[in-house]
């Protein structure tokens, strides 16, 4: 499984990717950004991301929004 963290603090970020790869079973990729996590997505979309919302950039939901619509426009393409 490949796993998107979008996290901004590296303490945090290490737990979780601790977490996941306690068991090997997934690929874990941290960025600190919101837009950093869309330029991961564009170029291939991860089966898991997860959000802080308090990022520097833009805040946890706005890529979170814009990932969906980007889904749904393929969807319809």
């Amino acid at each position: 499984m490949r796993v998107l963290v979008v996290e901004d603090d590296s303490d945090i970020a290490t737990l979780i990717t601790s977490a996941f790869r306690r068991d090997g079973a997934a690929h874990v990729e941290v960025v600190g950004t919101g837009s950093d996590a869309l330029r991961v997505v564009d170029a291939e979309a991860p089966e898991l991301m997860i959000f802080d919302l308090n990022l520097p950039d833009i805040d946890g939901f706005t890529p979170c929004r814009m990932v969906r619509a980007r889904q749904a426009a393929h969807r319809f393409q």
